[in-house]
């Protein structure tokens, strides 16, 4: 062990376990904490806490990744992982159950998750052009959809397996309205309604492959239209 300080006043700053792992502490004499712990695999292990109360915060594998942590001593949790390329994932829940809910890339790029340890989907992801894609939208008239939704509000909606996926919603927002395209019996998109910011709405009907027709404006007979705010990330 090393010890500095003046005489009879030595603290412990530094010992090695019988396993050889070096440890560093901090603290008055007597007092003196654990904050550092290096196993033999070069994992750095970080702590913080009053004597006999040290837990835990970050452990680090240099060159690779750190793992960071939040709890009480014995019950600490994983919170964040931090890649040396930019790149990072949070993680929620206790010790043992902790599941992925969010993947940040370094370029700005993020995904979303949903679900419990090691079932987590992905929920919604967002590139860094500001275009969102989101894995799963209920609709009550369509079901479960999958959709794409870019930084205007605009989104295109889709059911079907994998690489299979068909259009069943468009939607298209503009200065002045709002353009709602659904496909017809032969799966081709027409233009089906149009809602207008003062709350006057059109309805199409299904014209096969036919050139959709300039919506004209109706009496106002709707609920009026809203742009809604975008989602924060």
């Amino acid at each position: 062990a090393h010890f500095e300080g003046p005489k009879n006043k030595e603290r412990c700053v530094k010992l090695w376990r019988s396993n050889g792992n070096p440890v560093w502490f901090a603290g008055a004499r007597h007092e003196e904490h654990e904050v550092r712990e290096i196993q033999p695999s070069g994992e750095i292990q970080e702590y913080v806490g009053k004597k006999h109360e040290e837990r835990i915060v970050s452990s680090t594998w240099p060159g690779d990744l750190t793992q960071h942590y939040r709890g009480a001593r014995g019950a600490e949790h994983l919170v964040k992982v931090e890649w040396v390329d930019g790149n990072s994932m949070l993680f929620v829940g206790p010790q043992g159950r902790e599941r992925k809910v969010r993947e940040i890339h370094a370029n700005g790029l993020y995904i979303d998750y949903h679900g419990n340890k090691g079932q987590e989907r992905m929920l919604r992801k967002v590139d860094t052009a500001g275009t969102e894609f989101t894995y799963q939208l209920y609709k009550p008239h369509l079901g479960a959809l999958r959709c794409i939704k870019s930084r205007d509000g605009s989104y295109t909606a889709y059911t079907g397996p994998k690489d299979k996926e068909q259009v069943r919603l468009r939607c298209i927002k503009r200065a002045d309205r709002c353009d709602t395209y659904r496909p017809n019996a032969d799966g081709q998109l027409y233009l089906h309604k149009t809602w207008f910011v003062d709350g006057s709405k059109v309805r199409h009907t299904a014209g096969g492959s036919a050139p959709l027709r300039q919506p004209v404006r109706a009496a106002a007979t709707a609920k009026p239209y809203k742009q809604k705010p975008k989602p924060k990330p």
